[in-house]
């Protein structure tokens, strides 16, 4: 009977084999089973490997070993060897694989006859441990148990630093029996990036002492890249790693430093004097040449990936500030454009934060006062999801303005007001730097703003000046109060951007809303110019004509009153003569109320009193509120002071507005007569207002109501309120008609003392 190999003779020869696969390019698995099973003349030998011993598994069996096979679940036998012992019974003998990775999966070697039962377990155990470094070696991820191995890929085809080792470690092996390789990426020469390992299998617990190793002794090769870096180290019996060398290469590609890759060697005996060898050997530079190509091109990858990622979300970003432009563009009023912008800001196709507010800067009190916020739902009023072109036509009027301030969030927005020199907080300092204010993690602000944050409910939030023509005059504040999500600084530039636009854009629509104000003024003193040029011209025509008709007009007038005088028993002289004494009569009145004002007025001022004056025009409408059936109620407050004034015309100005609201009340009513303390431009007044149940005037009549010559009673001139707006004028004062519920009230205020004008050079408009 032949005698079995001793154990020696038997690893050496199964490593003979792996070492020729490996030379070869066969795949080393397949030859160490092979070389096995001739050596130890088996009949039969198999390698399972199970997830679990109640799970199926897959096996790899004779008689080439090129494919694996699908294995049921494991029997009683090999479930004690999965457990780690070696089970023999009669010719078949179940050696468990060691566990040479943390992630290595459950596997037993089979053998069958031969001179396997007649081997020791320790030489099964050496073979098992053999098979297993091999099969992490020739594939370092474990075939899958749902369907074929994965092959390596190739340095042209690793995507990361990762991948790369994984390519690089079984080329090491088989070249120059390295146990592990280690690749560190250099930034710029100086700076080191993370190291990437990876280690035969068996090695894993060893990892953190090589990395250890790695970081004390690469930072030498650093300093001088010109060479490589031998560093033997002794053998670590706490641990159990063999002494050995460990080796570091620069990887240079047209003198630019890409990494460092090292490698470690164990056993190293005198292999130190060989490890100089090593680094000039032809295959060795080969395979550093290619891992520096490898290299280079997955940083060129990733720089063309982060230029690509950088200007993908340039490019988005520029199309969202170009979609809000143009919902901006749709109105260029001020109140228009504050919601479409905070509406764009927190909408999820624009700004995308779930909230946005605006504040704005009150100069003189130092105060920032909220003006309006909008939330995510609240933006979806303005740019429905639902609604093409939405970003084209937005849908903004009154009632969608009206809804989005009614939110609650907009509403505590409003009632903020936030001083700017009491305490430091976020929003004082974006206006006292002009810049991007951010914080990611409101808790966690070190200086006083607890009350703002706990009475805003702020989340993550930005703060962002609005400058317009050199000023800051606003703060828009973006959030995320219900996902608590981070502004970073990646969204930095976005945000300058957005802030800039919209501060130039509101300041503009202030710009134009003061521009449209003051146009407004304008044609507004133009038309009172127009209307002023037009009345002085007629003034002067009507005292002209006056003058001439009114001596013809007397001498008729007395010529009819003697006609009617001397008529005697003739009826018919009688009628003609009244007729002709009331049109002159009415000619009479039309004249004297023109040239009253044509002429130039002499106010006589002196101290008086409001309540004689209008006790005085009361009797003298007394008659015409008797026969209208008018009930007067007066309230005169009993303080009241004297005033500079002239009381004749102040009597006329009453008289005037008792009589037209007794016109108005033809049917009788109530006239509301109030005397009282009042304020005119800061200064003390006196209040006089007369109001009548009359039912009130038309807007249409109500703004020409003081224009000279308009009037809408029968037989009127149109110009007694004329004149009285002038009195009134003169005295300094004010008199105003405003329509209240059941007619209309005539409000005058007068100076208690001020300089009043004597005379008036021309007629003026007072519409």
């Amino acid at each position: 009977m032949t005698r079995p190999l001793a154990e020696g003779d038997l690893h050496k020869q199964a490593g003979n084999a792996i070492l020729q696969a490996f030379r070869s390019g066969n795949p080393p698995l397949s030859a160490l089973l092979l070389k096995l099973e001739q050596l130890m003349k088996l009949e039969g030998l198999s390698l399972k490997l199970f997830l679990s011993s109640h799970r199926p598994g897959r096996m790899l069996c004779g008689p080439s070993y090129a494919r694996w096979e699908h294995a049921k679940i494991a029997t009683s036998q090999e479930q004690v060897a999965l457990n780690g012992q070696i089970v023999r019974a009669g010719g078949l003998v179940v050696v468990p694989l060691p566990a040479v990775a943390s992630d290595a999966t459950p596997g037993i070697l089979l053998f069958q006859g031969g001179d396997a039962p007649s081997t020791d377990d320790s030489n099964l155990s050496g073979l098992a441990l053999l098979t297993s470094l091999v099969l992490n070696t020739e594939q370092p991820t474990f075939p899958s148990l749902s369907g074929p191995a994965r092959k390596d890929k190739g340095f042209d085809e690793a995507s990361d630093l990762r991948q790369l080792v994984r390519v690089l470690l079984p080329r090491a092996w088989r070249e120059f029996q390295a146990v592990a390789v280690m690749l560190r990426p250099v930034y710029g020469r100086t700076l080191l990036g993370q190291p990437q390992e990876k280690l035969l299998p068996g090695l894993g617990r060893f990892a953190s002492l090589l990395r250890d190793f790695e970081d004390q002794h690469v930072g030498l090769l650093l300093r001088h890249p010109e060479a490589p870096l031998v560093v033997p180290f002794g053998r670590d019996d706490s641990s159990g790693l063999a002494g050995g060398l460990f080796l570091a290469f620069p990887l240079q590609q047209h003198d630019r430093l890409l990494g460092i890759a090292s490698l470690v060697l164990l056993e190293a005996g005198g292999r130190e004097g060989k490890a100089v060898d090593l680094a000039d050997d032809p295959r060795l530079q080969e395979l550093l040449a290619e891992v520096s190509a490898a290299l280079a091109r997955l940083d060129d990858d990733d720089r063309m990936t982060s230029l690509t990622q950088e200007k993908n979300k340039a490019f988005r970003e520029t199309a969202i500030l170009f979609r809000i432009s143009r919902a901006m563009q749709s109105t260029v009023h001020l109140d228009d454009l504050t919601h479409l912008t905070l509406s764009a800001a927190a909408h999820p196709s624009g700004g995308d934060f779930e909230r946005a507010m605006l504040f704005m800067v009150n100069e003189r009190s130092q105060i920032l006062q909220g003006m309006l916020a909008v939330t995510r739902e609240s933006s979806r009023l303005v740019f429905p999801d639902d609604l093409q072109g939405a970003w084209v036509h937005p849908t903004l009027d009154a009632a969608v303005r009206q809804e989005q301030r009614n939110f609650a969030e907009c509403r505590l927005a409003m009632k903020q007001r936030i001083p700017l020199d009491e305490f430091d907080n976020p929003f004082a300092r974006a206006i006292e730097r002009g810049r991007v204010v951010l914080v990611s993690d409101p808790g966690k602000t070190a200086d006083q703003s607890e009350v703002l944050l706990d009475a805003l409910r702020l989340g993550p939030f930005a703060v962002a000046p609005l400058v317009g023509r050199g000023r800051i005059f606003g703060l828009l504040v973006l959030d995320n109060p219900v996902s608590r999500r981070p502004i970073g600084p990646d969204r930095l530039r976005f945000i300058e951007l957005f802030a800039g636009y919209v501060g130039a854009t509101m300041k503009n629509a202030m710009l134009l809303n003061r521009l449209e104000a003051t146009h407004r003024e304008l044609l507004h003193s133009q038309e009172q110019l127009i209307q002023g040029e037009k009345l002085a011209g007629l003034g002067e025509m009507a005292a002209s004509v006056a003058h001439e008709m009114k001596n013809p007009l007397t001498i008729i007038g007395g010529f009819a009153r003697r006609l009617h005088e001397s008529a005697g028993d003739v009826q018919q002289q009688q009628d003609y003569g009244e007729i002709i004494w009331q049109e002159v009569r009415r000619m009479e009145v039309l004249l004297d109320d023109i040239l009253a004002f044509s002429r130039k007025q002499i106010l006589c001022v002196t101290e008086c009193l409001i309540p004689p004056v209008l006790e005085e025009a009361l009797d003298i409408c007394a008659e015409q509120i008797d026969k209208g059936m008018i009930r007067v109620k007066a309230q005169v407050d009993g303080d009241l002071p004297k005033i500079q004034a002239d009381p004749v015309k102040l009597r006329q100005v009453l008289v005037n507005l008792v009589t037209n609201a007794c016109h108005a009340m033809d049917e009788g009513g109530l006239l509301l007569l109030r005397v009282h303390n009042g304020y005119l431009r800061g200064n003390r007044a006196i209040s006089i207002e007369v109001e009548d149940t009359g039912g009130g005037i038309h807007q249409d009549v109500i703004r020409n109501i003081f224009n000279p010559f308009f009037t809408t009673k029968e037989g009127g001139t149109g110009v007694g309120l004329s004149i009285c707006h002038r009195i009134i004028e003169h005295h300094g004062g004010t008199i105003a008609v405003e329509n209240v519920p059941h007619g209309a009230r005539f409000v005058i205020s007068l100076p208690l003392s001020q300089n009043v004008s004597p005379e008036v050079d021309k007629p003026e408009s007072f519409g």
